[in-house]
């Protein structure tokens, strides 16, 4: 097989569709009172159409009408200027200290179950979650 020039198509461009037989109007027919039943329903009264429409609809020559209206805004920017302390002078940003644990309060740290950690603050809670994870 060898390529052709673009020129060249296997596509017919001026196929027109055959005219409907009486079944599938009437197939379209009921789709096009469905249609119209679901567009009131979900309260989208401009989608409901009327039959020719829904005929042009469902084989692809529907064209939708645009609709100018005069209520669209002008842009309008909505920045807000955020004020400084001291605009003249600019310092650098430093990361701050962590925090860390000084007191005596808090013993240490123990496992409970499927490594949850728990704060220990006495032997006797010690004791209960060494126990805890045999019983």
């Amino acid at each position: 097989m060898h390529l052709e020039k673009p020129h060249l198509t296997t596509t017919r461009y001026s196929r027109k569709k055959k005219p409907l037989t009486d079944k599938e109007v009437a197939d379209i027919r009921k789709q096009w009172r469905a249609h119209n039943k679901l567009m009131k329903r979900i309260r989208q009264p401009k989608m409901q159409m009327d039959f020719d429409q829904y005929v042009k609809y469902v084989r692809g020559k529907h064209t939708v009408k645009v609709q100018k209206t005069d209520k669209v805004k002008p842009f309008e920017e909505s920045i807000k200027k955020v004020e400084t302390v001291n605009p003249e002078k600019w310092t650098v940003c430093i990361k701050r200290e962590e925090n860390k644990y000084t007191g005596s309060y808090i013993k240490g740290i123990g496992v409970m179950h499927k490594s949850n950690m728990v704060p220990i603050t006495s032997k006797e809670q010690a004791k209960e979650v060494s126990t805890m994870r045999r019983n």
